[in-house]
């Protein structure tokens, strides 16, 4: 299962003064969950981009490395946001993984307001968690935590400035050669070249390899290879970092491909009492349960499902196929022709599968 990681790491810049954040309101943290939406939906990254404030995302940098502010590093952060396009990677998870990026909740804690939108596709499961400020008077984005890295996005990014000789110009050809090797191994996870991928991870010093964000990325490599070697990745992940937060979403494909599936439910409970709440882990629920081959259970999960996420098609045409399977042919021609009447549903989908069952959807 590939993995959606932070993106302007692999970036050195100079360093920065600070800028006085400004609250938001939630009436204004609705607004902006909208504008998000929207740039995603109509694939307009470059949208998504400019709703970032890189002042304030350059002084979490900074602070987060323990470097001076300045407006060279300020220009360099807006440089790395710019070409790392964190938009673009969301909607090409989006296209190219029959992926969604959905608003789960708006929330305020210490008096700043957040967003938690999920990111689902045959890739797998990641929330972002927006941190917002404001940006010429209007809502913006300071941070993100990006919970599969389990981490900001300006610790990651501060980290792998520590990890050089961020604080002055004197950067070596040796640590800019370190800065390549990241780059190309992410260029190799994006071509599903995880061999060589794997190569130029071997060849990272110690401190690198140890970052937080490059063991992810070491798991993304190893999720490619045979089932042995990415057991063996996440084992050493979670022995560098036992009380990782980021450690329950991880945990869940570990435990399928165990098929620990009662233990994958354990943590995608987990999950859920982090999120606090998403609706679509009944989803996850329920694929667990057909797995252990309990559809009642199954059935459950799948009817709250369509009763809080009704525009979920994949979740219907999964309660479809319960109600089909057990025999409740009344259940699924009233779902069915829900199914039909929702025009936002991919209506080839619901046709595959009945022709496959061989059932008919007319009394």
């Amino acid at each position: 299962m590939s993995r959606l990681l932070p993106f302007s790491f692999l970036l050195i810049v100079l360093l920065s003064c600070t800028v006085q954040e400004q609250p938001v309101t939630k009436d204004e943290a609705l607004a902006i969950s909208r504008a998000i939406d929207s740039s995603i939906r109509n694939k307009k990254h470059n949208y998504f981009n400019s709703l970032i404030n890189e002042k304030v995302f350059a002084d979490k940098v900074a602070k987060a490395s323990g470097s001076k502010v300045s407006n060279d590093f300020r220009e360099g952060i807006k440089a790395a946001l710019k070409k790392g396009d964190l938009g673009d990677k969301i909607i090409k998870a989006n296209q190219e993984a029959n992926g969604t990026y959905e608003l789960v909740k708006q929330y305020e804690k210490d008096k700043t307001q957040h967003l938690i939108f999920r990111l689902y596709s045959d890739e797998g499961l990641n929330y972002h968690d927006f941190e917002l400020t404001k940006k010429d008077g209007k809502p913006a984005i300071a941070d993100i935590l990006i919970y599969l890295s389990g981490e900001d996005l300006s610790k990651t990014i501060g980290d792998f400035f520590t990890s050089f000789s961020v604080n002055n110009k004197n950067v070596s050809n040796e640590e800019m050669a370190q800065v390549e090797k990241v780059k190309k191994m992410r260029e190799m996870i994006e071509r599903n070249d995880a061999d060589n991928a794997l190569k130029y991870y071997q060849t990272l010093p110690t401190n690198l390899k140890n970052q937080r964000s490059i063991r992810m990325m070491h798991i993304m490599i190893c999720s490619q290879l045979d089932e042995a070697t990415y057991m063996n990745a996440i084992d050493d992940y979670l022995a560098l970092y036992p009380d990782a937060p980021n450690l329950h979403l991880v945990m869940i494909d570990t435990y399928i491909l165990r098929k620990e599936y009662g233990k994958a439910i354990e943590s995608i409970n987990e999950v859920d009492r982090l999120i606090n709440t998403d609706p679509f882990l009944d989803y996850m629920r329920a694929l667990m349960y057909n797995l252990m081959e309990k559809p009642a259970e199954a059935r459950a999960h799948l009817e709250n499902l369509y009763r809080n996420m009704p525009h979920f098609d994949a979740g219907a045409l999964e309660l479809i196929a319960n109600y089909v399977d057990a025999g409740d042919d009344s259940k699924a021609r009233i779902l069915i022709k829900e199914y039909e009447m929702n025009k936002d549903y991919d209506q080839s989908l619901l046709d595959n599968y009945l022709l496959i069952k061989s059932f008919n959807r007319d009394e």
